[in-house]
């Protein structure tokens, strides 16, 4: 994974990449310090390190190191990033190892067999597994940036190339720059990838070294720009900026809201076109005429059949990075939930649910994006820490489970008031019970593992995703082209009350 991307997308993603390290003599090459900023405030800062070695065979091997650390607050809680990543390629630029991880979580490893197009999967200690090769061609971090310079020599005015984004899983990102300034020290492209759906703005110099970039966001333009080590290190020193109170969306009250079982929403935005998902409570219905409106329905005692592109059951059960359902923390807790004789799905998944809210005794905001082990180890969080643990347990438990990012509405966030805040929660794929002899369809219900009931209706769901790609996965990246950019309108004579 090269520096570009990373350092833009850390604070909403909270996921990187580290790879592996053999104990054998690296000398080296180069290093570079980014200090990082989101909205013109300090946050952090990035630092890439390349190192090479001559191998038995005499042929030569490079190694990209990066860390990112970085430093918010989180309505006034303090929460620091700490990443690292590490991407080791031959001088011919074929990819030889690498892996991803974040603070303490189990790290998942890949090794590739260039020659034969393969590669091994490994998470944690668990034995290694195939996984798909990530494109046809593609360039490795060292071979990226070699390419570009070679593009800015010859005066391109466009350059399009293929890596592979580790964050999302290994897979195939697809960049686009093209060039918008050409300034006497330096080039300005504005930079598309297959994997963000926000146009980035980088600029570089004649030799090809990347000076600054700068993703747009609702909440301020996150920006990383070349520095000095020591004022790389200030700014990690100095962050305060409070990440949660800029995503705020403000609303007027809602009577009764954590009582609603049925509500009715209107959805607006800037962007010129709304995709949001009609799954479990959430029924969502656009109107070709005004794209940037989408009416939202949340019925609280309603569920969503599988989908043609969610058949395959067995995704929504596999252990993964963050949703580690076969570490050894999360089976313990699970043995505290001993199942009822009888029990049916819906009413096992609302005891998982509430062993979590109950296991979580510290709510806050100090963790970034914790695992489900941790969370299990540490029994703290927010959110996402509820949701990944629900979701893991779940399917430790046999039950299908994926997590869910969106909205949910609070009567005073922060001193803020009335708003909707970005949340996360699990959904977790049951039988609906009408027949009682196994055949029963399969059904997404929610869960909110952060409330004293199951679930109610007002929250907005944005996008789901089974967490195998971590929280690098694409399609909560288009979540990030809402933020600053929707208003909500609660529609009154569309609420029942209850739950």
């Amino acid at each position: 994974m090269s520096t570009r991307f990373a350092p833009l997308l850390a604070p909403f993603l909270a996921l990187v990449c580290v790879a592996l390290a053999h104990g054998q003599a690296w000398e080296p090459r180069s290093e570079r310090w980014y200090v990082l900023t989101l909205g013109e405030m300090p946050c952090g800062f990035s630092h890439e390190s390349v190192y090479h070695r001559t191998v038995a065979d005499g042929s030569v091997e490079l190694r990209t190191t990066g860390e990112i650390e970085m430093r918010f607050r989180r309505l006034g809680e303090v929460t620091q990033i700490s990443m690292q990543s590490e991407f080791t390629e031959s001088a011919r630029g074929e990819p030889i190892e690498a892996s991803c991880s974040q603070g303490e979580s189990s790290r998942v490893r890949w090794r590739f067999d260039a020659e034969h197009k393969r590669v091994t999967r490994q998470q944690g200690s668990n034995a290694p597994e195939p996984s798909a090769w990530p494109a046809d061609s593609f360039l490795t971090p060292r071979a990226v940036e070699k390419y570009i310079a070679a593009r800015l020599a010859a005066g391109a005015t466009e350059i399009a190339f293929t890596a592979i984004d580790l964050q999302s899983g290994c897979v195939a990102a697809h960049t686009t720059m093209t060039l918008a300034k050409d300034e006497r020290r330096a080039r300005v492209f504005e930079v598309k990838s297959s994997l963000v759906p926000i146009v980035a703005r980088e600029q570089y110099a004649a030799d090809g070294v990347l000076l600054e970039s700068a993703m747009p966001l609702g909440i301020g333009a996150l920006v990383s720009k070349l520095a000095k080590e020591g004022d790389a290190r200030a700014a990690l020193a100095s962050g305060n900026f409070d990440l949660l109170r800029g995503t705020l969306i403000p609303s007027a009250p809602i009577p009764n809201a954590a009582r609603l079982a049925r509500a009715t929403f209107r959805v607006t935005t800037t962007a010129p076109l709304i995709v949001l998902p009609s799954c479990a409570s959430q029924v969502v219905r656009l109107d070709p005429s005004t794209p940037q409106v989408a009416i939202v329905e949340v019925d609280c005692d309603s569920a969503s059949a599988v989908s043609a592109g969610e058949q395959e059951v067995g995704r929504w059960l596999k252990s993964n990075t963050f949703l580690d359902a076969e570490h050894k923390a999360v089976v313990a807790l699970l043995d505290q939930a001993k199942p009822v004789a009888g029990q049916r799905p819906l009413a096992r998944a609302e005891q998982l649910r509430k062993l979590v809210a109950k296991h979580l005794k510290s709510k806050n905001f100090k963790t970034a994006f914790g695992t489900a082990s941790e969370a299990a180890i540490s029994r703290s969080g927010d959110c996402t820490e509820h949701a990944v643990l629900l979701a893991a347990l779940c399917r430790a438990d046999g039950l299908p489970s994926r997590v869910v990012s969106g909205v949910v509405f609070v009567d005073a966030a922060g001193g803020e008031g009335c708003s909707w805040g970005w949340h996360m929660w699990t959904q977790a794929l049951v039988s609906n019970g009408r027949s009682g002899n196994g055949d029963d369809a399969l059904m997404w219900v929610d869960l909110d593992a952060t409330l004293p009931t199951r679930f109610h209706a007002a929250h907005i769901a944005v996008a789901v995703s089974d967490l195998s790609a971590g929280s690098g996965d694409p399609v909560f990246l288009g979540a990030l082209a809402l933020i600053g950019q929707v208003k909500i309108e609660f529609v009154p004579e569309s609420a029942t009350h209850g739950r």
